[in-house]
Formats: C-alpha cells, structure tokens, sequence
C-alpha cells in the first residue's frame, strides 16, 4: 500500500490549507488490517501537505484510543488524532464510514471468511481515497 500511495492533488491541496499548527499522531499496530489499509495513504497525505506525523503503537496510544473509540464502542486502530498545538482536538477511527456502517451491518451475518475478504475487496478498490477525504473533512472543521 505504502508504494502505490499517491494522494489526489486536491486533497493534499485542501489539507495543507486545514494545515497551520495541524499535526497527526497515528496509532496503529503492524498485523491490524485495517492499520495496513490506511496508515499508508494517511501518511502520504501528511507528507505531501508537509503536516507532521508521528505513528507510534497501542500501548503508546492507548490513552488517545480510550477516548475515540468505534461506534460500537471499542478502542482500535488505527486512530489517527489531530492535533493543533499540543492539544488533541478530533480523531479519525479504524475504517471509513461507509465500510464500518456496513461491516457493523448487513455484513454482520457473513460467515468471517466471506465478510474478511469482502473487506479486503474494498480496501483494494478504493485505495485510501474514502479515508482521506474524510480525514481532510474532519481536518478542515476543527479549523
């Protein structure tokens, strides 16, 4: 994913508009799916908008996973949290939208094997871009 991570022009554009004082503190862990599914892209977003990213892991980030946690309720990564000065104003967490509202869903009754790679299928189409976007959202409303 990391090779293959080219962010689209205008998402880096708006971003490094959001930017100023914005800073990311990623935490992820290295056999999470959906870590390796979206650290990539977020990473490349960061650079090419020269916003400062520091990835550090569960036992780091726990404290930041504890207070954003998924909509059913549990800490995960990844967690990406923004930052603008020292202070952790929001965070993004685990999948996009659309994919944890379906996974939580309708996917919900799929045996694990079908709904893993119905997962992975989705990963590989949209290739961070539904990440991204939300995360240059988020990143554009704690302005």
């Amino acid at each position: 994913n990391a090779a293959r991570s080219a962010p689209p022009r205008a998402l880096v554009d708006r971003l490094a508009a959001a930017g100023g004082d914005l800073r990311f503190l990623v935490v992820a862990v290295h056999a999470c799916s959906d870590s390796a599914h979206t650290v990539p892209y977020v990473a490349a977003l960061a650079r090419e908008a020269r916003v400062p990213l520091r990835i550090v892991d569960a036992t780091v980030g726990q404290r930041v996973m504890e207070s954003y946690r998924t909509p059913d309720g549990r800490a995960a990564t990844p967690t990406v949290a923004l930052l603008r000065g020292d202070r952790v104003v929001g965070a993004w967490v685990e999948r996009p939208q659309v994919l944890q509202a379906w996974l939580l869903g309708r996917a919900a009754s799929l045996p694990m094997p079908e709904r893993m790679a119905r997962k992975f299928g989705w990963y590989e189409w949209d290739r961070g871009e539904s990440t991204l976007a939300e995360i240059v959202e988020l990143a554009e409303r704690l302005r």
